[in-house]
């Protein structure tokens, strides 16, 4: 659960401008300084060349400073802590008042304000920071304004910086400049992935800032990167409104331009306000690998567990509820039955996997791993789960969903009356296929939701147990059939394009498997039993089974048929739809009917006699 920031409630109305949100997740409020002692100022630009926004503010006035302080810095003695706003360069003498800082906001005022021109004006602060006191200034972590920004520290000279957020600092404006950022959002990809494809929707986010004293329900987004002709729009529906001066960072499909390169631009801006057009403020601008040798990373989750164990009840309940809050990219999961005891659902394989734990041949659960890299200042991938919160879940997940994928995985079913098969493909990584590594392909059936009835649990009722583990306990991500040859992945080979496709043989239905829990899944990984850190996932995928066998092959679309989540929460689905189902991130079929947790859902309609359509949606 995010912890949202009220930085303190709007007590006076007077209208500021700059891009430091006055209510925000407390995650992303950085404090900046050096640590020792010596002066710190500070400033942001406002540059009316750059910022349609200022240039329409000419004429208005600049009546004080609004800035976010760590804590207290009483210096005015010493005349050591003050605000200033200089004209036309960042290095001309500044118009300077001498205050106090609080703790939090601060509003100070200029004894004359400055007229807003031609030129950029440079607001913001100075304070002389202590040994130990804490870093003063306040910034935004999710996203870097241009020139919103600058440091002189130690009065070594100005510096703009592009890896420190931006600054909460705002220029507070004459009360008449108010309507002239009514409908103002500013908008900027927050936290981009480092490599992407070209001209393709990524799973990104995108951080608002509404600049209005009003509230902001709906917002068109304009994303336009290097190399696109035309700009590609979306409309974005705030959960909840916007409330003026709040910035909020929204999971979103984000459109990369068409250009490759290591540096690639991608702008976003807000065109339309409420179904009104936006008073344009400066777009928000990020930086993009752009690569045709880039694949949307899908983080492979592996829990070691057992029946018998009874502290793998607690692991599963937060890591199952990380994964359901999980918004930044599909993810695949998958249990590994072996460590502790076996059980009914140990496979060869989860033995042979054990290598994992490392040479000390110390194995336990529950133990989980995330594309089996080893966190740092661990020794292997296995990282211990017995922590009764969801936040370390989290934020590995978070993690793993920005590491840039090294392959791509395709999944096709191929089912006949001898059973279930199925083909993988795609292509790997240029550079890593030239390193000559070995690469390695796993391909396994597995099942969801595995009732207890048949397949009890120890430690679903100790001391300490969530009141609704039992209830939301099930066992997810059994191996019914490892596809494989070698048990821990058949060994790949590449054509002169770095691509490979493996066919792999049907394996029969068995009754007791419930065909919509069921799912195909892949990975593309490397096998180093001695050294940990050569075991990494490359990517990885799934493929649920369709509920009809007798539909798979077609190659018909289905016209006509349009897939949304509403504002209500709710699946909503229209056209010549004969049975519709709705599934989570990890493969479980959900009630489409019911108002959906916030997540990442595939929805499967069946159209007549067409084939299936599949669709990715989002439930912010």
């Amino acid at each position: 659960m995010c912890c949202w920031l009220v930085l303190q409630a709007h007590a006076q109305d007077f209208p500021r401008y700059g891009y430091a949100p006055e209510i925000c997740d407390s995650m992303e409020l950085k404090f900046q300084g050096i640590g020792e002692n010596g002066f710190v100022s500070a400033y942001i630009c406002l540059d009316p060349t750059l910022d349609p926004a200022v240039a329409r503010l000419k004429g208005h006035q600049i009546v004080g400073v609004r800035c976010f302080m760590s804590h207290e810095y009483d210096q005015r003695r010493q005349k050591r802590s003050l605000i200033q706003c200089a004209e036309g360069s960042v290095e001309a003498e500044p118009v300077q008042k001498v205050c106090k800082f609080a703790e939090g906001w601060n509003n100070v005022y200029f004894d004359e304000p400055i007229t807003i021109g031609d030129q950029p004006l440079y607001v913001g602060l100075q304070v002389f920071e202590t040994l130990g006191s804490g870093y003063p200034i306040g910034a935004y972590d999710a996203v870097s304004v241009a020139g919103g920004c600058w440091f002189n520290l130690q009065d070594q000279g100005w510096k703009s910086y592009d890896d420190r957020g931006t600054l909460m600092i705002s220029a507070i404006l004459d009360d008449e400049a108010a309507g002239l950022l009514d409908h103002s959002v500013f908008a900027q990809t927050s936290h981009a992935p480092l490599v992407v494809e070209p001209a393709k929707h990524f799973a990104g986010k995108v951080s608002f800032q509404n600049c209005s004293q009003q509230p902001v329900s709906s917002v068109v987004l304009r994303m336009q990167g290097q190399g696109d002709e035309e700009a590609d729009e979306q409309l974005v529906e705030f959960d909840t409104p916007l409330a003026p001066y709040e910035a909020r960072v929204v999971s979103m499909g984000v459109r990369s331009g068409s250009e490759t390169g290591t540096r690639q631009w991608l702008d976003v801006s807000v065109v339309k306000v409420d179904d009104v057009e936006a008073q344009p403020v400066m777009s928000g601008r990020s930086w993009l690998y752009v690569t045709e040798d880039a694949f949307t990373r899908v983080p492979l989750v592996e829990e070691f567990t057992s029946q018998y164990c009874t502290a793998c009840p607690f692991m599963f309940y937060y890591l199952d509820l990380a994964m359901e809050q999980h918004t930044l990219s599909d993810l695949v999961y998958v249990s590994h039955h072996s460590g502790f005891q076996n059980d009914a659902f140990t496979q060869p394989v989860d033995a042979e996997l054990l290598y994992l734990f490392g040479p000390s041949g110390d194995v336990f659960n529950p133990a989980v791993m995330y594309d089996r890299v080893v966190p740092v200042g661990k020794e292997t991938p296995i990282v211990t789960a017995q922590v009764a919160e969801t936040e370390p879940y989290a934020s590995a997940l978070a993690q793993a969903a920005v590491r840039p994928a090294m392959a791509g995985v395709e999944i096709t079913l191929k089912e006949d009356e001898q059973g279930i098969a199925c083909t993988v493909s795609g292509r790997i990584n240029k550079d890593m296929a030239a390193s000559g590594t070995p690469l390695y392909l796993s391909v396994y059936l597995v099942e969801d939701s595995i009732p207890l009835s048949k397949y009890p649990q120890k430690g679903l009722t100790g001391d300490g147990a969530p009141d609704d583990l039992l209830d939301r306990f099930k066992h997810n991500g059994v191996k019914r059939h490892n596809y494989c040859t070698e048990l821990t992945g058949d060994r790949l080979v590449l054509d002169e394009n770095n691509a490979y496709s493996v066919d792999f043989a049907p394996v029969a239905w068995q009754e007791e498997w419930v065909r919509k829990n069921c799912r195909l899944m892949a990975f593309v990984h490397l096998i180093d039993k001695q050294n940990m850190r050569a075991n990494e996932v490359l990517n990885a995928a799934q493929l649920m089974l369709p509920a009809d066998p007798s539909g798979i092959g077609r190659v018909e679309d289905a016209a006509g048929v349009a897939i949304a989540i509403g504002a209500d929460r709710r699946l909503h689905v229209t056209g010549q739809v004969t049975s519709l189902q709705l599934f989570d991130a990890r493969g479980c079929e959900v009630d489409c009917r019911q108002v959906l947790p916030r997540g990442v859902y595939v929805v499967r309609a069946a159209c007549g006699t067409q084939q299936p359509v599949t669709r990715k949606v989002v439930v912010r």
